[in-house]
Parts: structure tokens; C-alpha cells; sequence
């Protein structure tokens, strides 16, 4: 189990209403978690993923953010697989990564991968939306070309 990670919340003011049964008066919310996915590296991306939904459903945010990890020639992380001291998940590891964090979301928050970073852009509510959500990524994991996928990446340019 994790320790209480050190963000920032606030308290609603007893008989002020917020998201309607998110959250109760009087309890401490968060209003986004966000996640730079695949920061795990290759191959570690499941437990990742798995780590984050502990956090998050320890935190209670009311959305969760995840931007796709790229990187870029410029950076210090570019430096650290030239290195061989890191190496980069494939975009599928990124995907199937993005489906386990959905899966082991177990409170109610809105989920957005709006960002240019990812490949795809996945919105819903859970738990509700759960099941469509992986669906849709698992469907999407099934019939990808890594390649094609990586052609994105590796063509763009800036956030």
C-alpha cells in the first residue's frame, strides 16, 4: 500500500453542493488527478498503472487526466535511452496501460486522456462508462500496428 501522496485538496463548506453524490460536505476532495503515463518505462507499465489506480482511489479525485508520455531529442530523458538507461514503452504497453488504469479505477470520477500526448482520446464517468471505455481500448490493442502508432509520435513536434 502507498503512503498519502502530498497534493492538494479542499474541504467542502457544510450545505454547499459540489458534484452531486461525489462528494459529501464536509469531505476532502481533489478536483483532478492527473497521471504522465508510461513514466514506468517498458515492460513496467502494468504495475504503473496499477500503482496510479491505488492513489487515485485512495485521493477520490473527481476527474483523472492521463497524458501519453513523449519524448523529445531536447530532453534529459532523450539523454537516458541513448544512455541505455531507460527505454521508452511501445504504444501498445502505452495503451494497454491506459485500459489496466481504467479496469482498477474503483471510485466515481470523470476519466479524459485529452491531451496532444495521446493517441487516443478516451472520455467517460466511472464506474459507468468502465466497461465501454476498456472495450474500446482493448478493440483498438487488437487490431494496431505499433508502427502507425508510432508515426505519431515520433511526428510530433511539440505539446
Amino acid at each position: 500500500s502507498l503512503p498519502a501522496p502530498p497534493l492538494f485538496g479542499f474541504r467542502i463548506p457544510p450545505g454547499k453542493k459540489f458534484v452531486k453524490g461525489l462528494v459529501k460536505p464536509g469531505e476532502k476532495a481533489y478536483d483532478k488527478g492527473t497521471i504522465k503515463g508510461e513514466s514506468a518505462g517498458a515492460g513496467r507499465g502494468r504495475e504503473g498503472a496499477l500503482r496510479s489506480a491505488e492513489v487515485f482511489n485512495r485521493t477520490r479525485p473527481v476527474r483523472v487526466g492521463s497524458s501519453m508520455l513523449t519524448v523529445f531529442p531536447d530532453s534529459e530523458l532523450y539523454r537516458e535511452i541513448q544512455a541505455g538507461n531507460w527505454k521508452e514503452e511501445s504504444e501498445l504497453e502505452k495503451l494497454e496501460e491506459l485500459k489496466v488504469l481504467i479496469e482498477h479505477l474503483v471510485i466515481p470520477t470523470r476519466f479524459e486522456t485529452d491531451g496532444a500526448s495521446n493517441l487516443v482520446h478516451v472520455r467517460g464517468e466511472l464506474p459507468r462508462d468502465r466497461a465501454a471505455l476498456a472495450g474500446y481500448l482493448e478493440r483498438l490493442i487488437a487490431g494496431a500496428d505499433e508502427e502507425a502508432l508510432r508515426a505519431y509520435r515520433v511526428n510530433l513536434k511539440h505539446l
